[in-house]
């Protein structure tokens, strides 16, 4: 039966037999091969990381109490005004307002926004707002804002800042 067929008709049926049986093959050993090596690679690693929890909660909690540490400070108008007024008198700022935080509740959570004016050099606002926020950690800076004030009475145009400070209140 087979002899009787052309060259062309016998690759045919012969490729197509070829394929079906490496189908047979790949269904019946490879595909489970291949699934139980993935299953041995996913718990080599689950076990791997059973053996460092010890070392990897330690870490984890040092890095939590970092975190704690280097955390904003509780909300204390007193404070902020004394830093703020001490930074202000040692590099000749004027403080323009400091009017009352405005208190928002978001998520049972009080959020106090304090608007601190501030008007004298460039060089000192910054170090005023970064004194604030990274090194006092009296909140965190939402807006920073410079702007142009011409005073009409003394004649003179001055730089004044504007920092919107947020903290929670305990």
């Amino acid at each position: 039966m087979f002899s009787l067929k052309s060259y062309k008709q016998q690759t045919i049926v012969l490729s197509t037999a070829f394929v079906v049986v490496l189908l047979v093959i790949f269904q019946v050993s490879i595909r489970r091969t291949i699934s139980v090596f993935a299953n041995y690679r996913s718990n080599a690693a689950k076990i791997n990381m059973a053996a460092n929890a010890p070392a990897r909660i330690a870490s984890l909690q040092k890095r939590l109490a970092n975190t704690q540490e280097t955390s904003m400070q509780p909300y204390n108008r007193e404070r902020l005004l004394e830093k703020v007024t001490d930074f202000c008198r040692e590099n000749n700022l004027l403080i323009r307002s400091f009017p009352e935080g405005l208190v928002a509740n978001q998520n049972e959570n009080k959020v106090v926004s304090n608007q601190i004016e501030v008007e004298g050099g460039y060089k000192d606002m910054v170090r005023l707002a970064y004194l604030l926020e990274m090194e006092e950690k009296q909140g965190s800076i939402s807006s920073l804002k410079f702007y142009l004030y011409k005073d009409r009475v003394a004649k003179r145009t001055v730089l004044r800042n504007l920092i919107v400070l947020r903290n929670l209140e305990s």
